[in-house]
């Protein structure tokens, strides 16, 4: 049985849907992680905009994994309401082993769920596919 990891791989091969794949990718982590944050620390999305001085419908584009102009600023401010630290930063697109300080680490790929993933809460992992992303990454 292929894992979904070298499925993945291959598919990903195809420049034009390596490409847009990653856009996607970028986008839907972003809608999520403002999502989780923001439940986990029990406000809504009126009492988010209110922390910074926004509308709620401002936080639902957020939110929203289509929404496609995100800016620093507003995600500075996000993360501050949220007493979150913004990280921006670049990667190799599928590379799971990288150097630091001449180690080898290997990291950990556990993608955000899917819209079909989700169950209950949309933004709570379903743990069944918790559970077999950690049965992947340690195999």
């Amino acid at each position: 049985m292929k894992k979904f990891r070298d499925f993945l791989n291959e598919e990903l091969k195809d420049k034009e849907l390596a490409k847009k794949y990653y856009k996607e990718l970028e986008k839907t982590r972003i809608a999520v992680e403002i999502t989780y944050f923001r439940e986990k620390t029990g406000i809504t999305q009126k009492e988010l905009a209110k922390m910074i001085n926004t509308t709620q419908s401002v936080i639902a584009r957020l939110e929203n994994p289509e929404y496609k102009k995100y800016s620093l600023t507003t995600l500075r401010k996000v993360a501050e309401a949220l007493k979150l630290e913004l990280t921006v930063s670049f990667k190799e697109k599928g590379v799971e082993k990288y150097e630091e300080k001449n180690t080898v680490t290997r990291t950990v790929f556990i993608p955000y769920p899917t819209p079909a993933q989700l169950t209950g809460s949309m933004y709570k992992y379903n743990n069944l596919i918790q559970e077999e992303i950690q049965k992947e990454a340690v195999a």
